[in-house]
């Protein structure tokens, strides 16, 4: 989902830049469109921040991860260390 929303992202940011360069040849008042265009990418952006950050306070909540629950393991191959807190 965060691929795709970012792919939308782009493309709306993308949107907005022509349109702003192409009504900046013509009219002023033709600059609504591209500045709420602007302002929705924006709105996409921070929105999936919010989300990530949420996906992320829960997976630590419930301890559960994408690969339904075992544990992570770091890139050398080693399980991570456990605090004695944590044990």
């Amino acid at each position: 989902m965060t691929k795709f929303i970012s792919t939308i992202a782009i493309a709306v940011f993308l949107e907005s830049l022509v349109s702003m360069f192409e009504a900046s040849k013509e009219d002023m008042r033709t600059m609504v469109y591209p500045t709420l265009a602007l302002f929705g990418g924006v709105a996409l952006v921070v929105g999936l921040g919010v989300y990530q950050r949420l996906s992320v306070v829960v997976e630590k909540h419930t301890g559960s991860t994408r690969e339904g629950g075992k544990e992570k393991r770091p890139r050398n191959g080693r399980p991570a260390q456990r605090s004695i807190d944590n044990a």
